[in-house]
Formats: C-alpha cells, sequence, structure tokens
C-alpha cells in the first residue's frame, strides 16, 4: 500500500513539473518571440520644422536623423511646404536629429550649446510629433565715425559674448570685422545672446615718429600726436559699456562715435633676456580678454632690455610677453606722457612639472600640461616622453592645472607640490621656485541614468556631474542633455565622489560656482567611482528633475 501510494505521489509530482516545465518553455518561446518582433519592428519618425523666433512653419528645410553609434547610417528628407517631414521604416535605436535651411543657424532638436534631445524609437514612445525649431540668423550692424561725423576706414569692430558655457558668466571675444570705405561693418550669422561691441582704429592724420637713438625727438603738431582709445557702444570705460540684447532673427544697427585723445610715449624696461615685444592689452567688458594690440603704436628697441613705444592712448594695460612658457605680465596704469614702466624686477613663479601615468612607463606623444588663471589665457608647455615640460615662468596666483592631447582625456588623480600649495586641480603659486608632480589615470569612466518628472521619463533636462569640492575641482564637471526617453549618459569620468543631478531649464546658470549648484547637490544622488576602466555605471535610481 505504501509502494502504491508513492508510485501515485512521483506520478503526480512528475505531471506537474511536466506541466511546469511546458508553461517555462512556452514563457520563454513568448520572449524570443516578443524579443524577435520588437528588433523587427520598424517606427516613424515626423514632425514640423519650425521658426525659433515666431513658430512659423518652414518648407524645404533639411532634416537629418542619423544614428547615434554610426553617423555613416543617416538619412535626409525636404520639409514640405507645410514644414512637415518624415522618416519611416525607423529600427529601433537612438538617433540625432538635426535640421538646416538657408538663413537659419543650424540646429539639433530641443539644441541647448552643444547639446541636443537624441529621439529614441520604441514601444511607448512618441517619434510621431516632434517640433524641430531652427533660430534664423541675427545681424549687428553699424558704422565707426570720427570726431567730425566721417566714416572711419579700415578700423576694426570686435564683438563680445556674454557665455554660460563653463558653467559662469563670462563676457569672450567673439568676432572681428573690419570697416569698409564708407566706415559701414555688419557682422552676421549670430545666435541670440547679449553682446558688447568694440571700435578699434587709428586716426589717418595722426604721426608718431620714433626716436632714434641719441637724437632729439622730431618735432610733430601736437595736434597730430593723438590716438583713438578702444570705445565701446556706448562709452570708451569697458566697464561701462552698453550691452546689446540680440533676440533669434535680431538685426540691430548701432553707431560708434570716435574721438582722439593726446598718445603717450612711453618707456618699458624688461628682463634682459626678453627679446620679443611685449604685447599691450586692455581688458574688454567683463574683463574679457582678445582687445589684441594697441592700434596705431610705434615700438622701437632702444636696448637690452629697453622699448619705447609710442601712439598710446591713456589708460591701464596688461603688458603680455609671447610665449609658451613666460608670461610678464602686470597691469600697469599709463597716464603721463615719457612714463616709465619698469617690469625687469617683477616676481614671477618658476614652476617645474613632472607627469607620471598609473600603469605606464612613458607619457604618450601629444601630451601637453597647461595652466590656467582665475583671469587670461592658459599657458601650455609639451610634455618630453620621460613626463617631464619645461619651466613656466608666471605671476603669482591661482592655476587651474590641465593635461590634455593625443585623444585621451586624463584625470589628474595625485598632485604634490614643493614650494607651493595643491588643492585638487588646482594650484597656489607664489614668488620663487616651485615643483609640481602629477599623476594621472585614464578618465574612462561613463555613467548612465534616466531623468525623470514625478514618474515619467523627462526630456531635454540639463544634467550635471558635480564633483566633490568644486571649487577646486571645476575641470570634473560633466554635462549632458537627457533624451527623448529621459537616458543621459557622462563619459570620460575619472575617479571620485560626485554628485549628479538634474535641472530643467538651467542652460543660463553658472553651474559650476559652488554657491549656485550647491543648492541642487542636496537632492542629487551621490555615486563614487573607483576604478575609470570599470563598465558603465547605471544610476539604480532615476533622477529627479529639480526646477530652474
Amino acid at each position: 500500500m505504501h509502494e502504491l501510494f508513492c508510485r501515485s505521489l512521483l506520478a503526480a509530482v512528475a505531471s506537474i513539473a511536466v506541466v511546469l516545465f511546458s508553461g517555462v518553455q512556452e514563457l520563454a518561446l513568448r520572449q524570443v518571440i516578443a524579443s524577435a518582433a520588437q528588433s523587427r519592428a520598424t517606427y516613424r519618425v515626423a514632425g514640423t520644422v519650425v521658426s525659433k523666433a515666431d513658430g512659423r512653419r518652414l518648407a524645404r528645410a533639411r532634416v537629418i536623423l542619423a544614428d547615434v553609434r554610426d553617423r555613416r547610417k543617416a538619412e535626409t528628407r525636404l520639409s514640405g511646404d507645410d514644414g512637415n517631414f518624415e522618416f519611416t521604416a525607423v529600427p529601433p535605436g537612438k538617433y540625432s536629429l538635426e535640421g538646416a535651411r538657408q538663413g537659419f543657424l543650424p540646429a539639433g532638436y530641443d539644441q541647448h550649446e552643444q547639446f541636443s534631445t537624441a529621439i529614441v524609437t520604441g514601444a511607448g514612445l512618441d517619434t510621431e510629433n516632434l517640433t524641430l525649431r531652427l533660430s534664423p540668423a541675427g545681424l549687428i550692424a553699424g558704422r565707426l565715425l570720427d570726431e567730425a561725423g566721417e566714416p572711419v576706414r579700415h578700423a576694426q569692430a570686435r564683438l563680445y559674448r556674454v557665455n554660460h558655457s563653463a558653467g559662469v558668466t563670462q563676457v569672450q571675444f567673439f568676432r572681428v570685422e573690419p570697416t569698409n570705405d564708407l566706415g559701414l561693418f555688419e557682422i552676421g550669422w549670430l545666435p541670440a545672446g547679449t553682446y558688447y561691441l568694440g571700435a578699434h582704429a587709428t586716426p589717418w592724420y595722426a604721426v608718431h615718429p620714433p626716436k632714434a637713438v641719441g637724437t632729439p625727438l622730431t618735432q610733430v603738431d601736437p595736434a597730430l600726436e593723438v590716438a583713438y582709445p578702444i570705445t565701446y557702444y556706448a562709452d570708451t570705460d569697458a566697464d561701462r559699456a552698453t550691452p546689446i540684447n540680440l533676440g533669434d532673427g535680431g538685426r540691430i544697427e548701432v553707431d560708434i562715435h570716435l574721438s582722439p585723445v593726446p598718445a603717450l610715449r612711453l618707456t618699458l624696461r624688461l628682463p634682459n633676456d626678453v627679446n620679443i615685444f611685449p604685447q599691450l592689452e586692455q581688458a574688454g567688458p567683463g574683463g574679457a580678454g582678445g582687445s589684441g594690440m594697441v592700434p596705431g603704436t610705434s615700438v622701437e628697441r632702444i636696448s637690452s632690455g629697453v622699448w619705447e613705444v609710442s601712439g598710446v592712448p591713456a589708460g591701464k594695460y596688461d603688458i603680455l610677453v609671447p610665449g609658451p612658457s613666460r608670461e610678464h605680465s602686470g597691469t600697469v596704469d599709463l597716464q603721463n606722457d615719457g612714463q616709465e614702466v619698469d617690469t625687469s624686477r617683477t616676481e614671477f613663479s618658476s614652476l617645474k612639472i613632472s607627469v607620471q601615468i598609473a600603469g605606464k612607463k612613458e607619457v604618450p606623444n601629444g601630451l601637453m600640461v597647461f595652466l590656467r588663471p582665475d583671469r587670461g589665457t592658459a599657458r601650455g608647455q609639451p610634455l618630453s616622453a620621460n613626463g617631464e615640460s619645461p619651466a613656466f615662468e608666471l605671476l603669482p596666483g591661482r592655476y587651474q592645472v590641465m593635461v590634455v592631447g593625443n585623444g585621451t582625456t586624463y584625470w589628474i588623480a595625485q598632485i604634490l607640490a614643493s614650494g607651493c600649495q595643491a588643492s585638487g586641480h588646482t594650484v597656489q603659486l607664489s614668488a620663487g621656485a616651485a615643483a609640481i608632480s602629477l599623476t594621472l589615470v585614464e578618465a574612462a569612466a561613463r555613467v548612465e541614468g534616466v531623468v525623470q518628472h514625478g514618474d515619467k521619463p523627462l526630456a531635454g533636462a540639463m544634467v550635471v556631474l558635480v564633483p566633490k569640492h568644486p571649487e577646486f575641482n571645476r575641470q570634473q564637471f560633466r554635462r549632458d542633455q537627457s533624451d527623448l526617453d529621459g537616458t543621459f549618459s557622462l563619459n570620460s569620468v575619472g575617479p571620485g565622489m560626485y554628485t549628479v543631478v538634474a535641472i530643467e531649464d538651467g542652460w543660463d546658470l553658472d553651474w559650476s560656482e559652488p554657491a549656485v549648484i550647491s543648492a541642487y547637490v542636496k537632492r542629487g544622488q551621490a555615486i563614487e567611482i573607483r576604478n575609470p576602466e570599470m563598465r558603465p555605471l547605471t544610476l539604480s535610481e532615476p533622477i529627479q528633475a529639480q526646477p530652474r
């Protein structure tokens, strides 16, 4: 009886197992079929091209859909008379969508700076009602006029633009255009933004004869010893320049009136080994560089380390000596004719830099080390195979340290300093000799995730990877824009502690300023990158978008 019961029980268990196994097989088969169906499924990408300025539909705009993994796989369409476009039989994947039309700036879908939102095709995603916005090109034009209201020909109109791409509000030199014989200039093909306009010119009648060594200065009518100061719209002082707010497709005309001032003759004393004449530059609006050499000046070398400069308008100037390793600089106030400026006794920091890459015996060809001051131009030097660079000679101050080149992003894992202070990627230099030793690792990690608004994916959000101690590690910031399905990817990340935040419409924020980004870090997601060669780090929880 017991044996019969056991046999019956075993038979029942076997029957149940067969049923369960069949069910598992059926479920697996269904999953395979669904996956195959998904891989065979195609989708439609469609929408309308419109003007960002007024919403007008744009006919015959060129629209390009390209696979983000292989941009050679691209298709092109022209929008119809109603501005509509469509791509059919598009496989599942992620695609860039870009548009271009005569008179408009080329742009990607929902573009901000160099970022745009990728179109993702797949079940449950709406790719058939897209709006591709193109901005009409803007124009700033006008005239440069002299003290008599006559046109100033062969002058320069120099344009500066407010830029947020580095995460801090900066005014940067943007473009220069010469005036024609009528004193007219046009600077076109401009995106919307805030601009400043400056004029560089020389009075056609001005005379600045050099002083021959050992002979008296040639007598010249003082009315001819004049110069035009660099003049901005609408003031000669860069700090009081009037901003020009240009909208999408805006056309603005401005005139700048120039007035001559007495020209100064100066003597500059430099170290004896300096054989290149220094440039006299004035900071532009917001401290922007790019003003270039003062126009119309005459330069003569009097003796070793002594230079005479004539034709200089009064004002504050930076003295710069071109060269990769040496920077003789300092702000001087030039007000008096015959004034002598002596920089030969200026104290500098002589900085030696050595570099090693973790796990490698030699430094690859093409690497350069740069030092970027808080204000001014970065100075760079090539690295030898043993990781040594020629010595930098710099003014004391704070500098960001960067190593770039050969197509690979390197992270400064450690700075050992002698004769200076180092914090993060920043060194504080004082006068005298100093040395730093850098240990680099390849920044190869990738951070992936999804941005949500509530419980739904959010496209077009600005995603920021914020390093620990951002004030000393500005180069460790990474950014992306979330795609149509809310996904994002932050590339070339090195080891360290970070916080990932997502901000709606945050593109004009000073996001690299610690005081600004700290408010968003509180609600971000903290992560740690230990191994830069690890597989992509996928965040376990969605990033909730925060309002601007």
